[in-house]
């Protein structure tokens, strides 16, 4: 099934400056649509055989909205508090902020840690990946990230 959004021609996305991604944001077991757009971060919930219209779910990460950029600034849904819906993350020139999913909606930013950003700590690109990844076992996705010296971790504060 084709959905008029979220691509080249239906919707002006690019893949230069507009990260796309499935990921289950409501917690309903159905992989939803997300896409980091100019405006913010768009979501299109799965419907089981298609997807919903996209809706605006947080006014950040965006490339305007945000200042997002695909050169600079990763950005990924990972479940942060355990809850078992996708929560946004984004990697930006002072470190890492998130927004959690409220099945609905993301809640506004929250800036997280002053570590793995661009000018924080100089973290690249080309050079130093970064991902979420539950590594101690307790349901949230934590921060691993490579850099020039060996691996970083930044274990999620957050609860359920």
């Amino acid at each position: 099934m084709s959905m008029g959004s979220y691509g080249y021609n239906a919707g002006q996305w690019r893949v230069e400056n507009h990260p796309r991604m499935m990921t289950d944001v409501n917690g309903d077991g159905k992989a939803d649509v997300v896409g980091f757009g100019n405006a913010g971060v768009y979501v299109s919930l799965s419907t089981g055989t298609g997807f919903t219209s996209p809706s605006l779910w947080v006014k950040q990460y965006g490339h305007d909205a945000g200042g997002g950029r695909v050169t600079k600034h990763p950005r990924m849904m990972a479940d942060v508090n355990g809850d078992g819906k996708a929560d946004v993350v984004g990697f930006s020139d002072d470190g890492v902020y998130y927004s959690l999913s409220q099945k609905t909606s993301f809640a506004s930013p929250v800036h997280a840690i002053q570590k793995f950003g661009y000018v924080a700590d100089g973290w690249r690109i080309d050079k130093h990946p970064r991902m979420m990844a539950d590594i101690n076992g307790d349901g949230k996705a934590d921060i691993v990230g490579f850099a020039n010296n060996g691996v970083h971790v930044s274990l999620s504060p957050l609860s359920k």
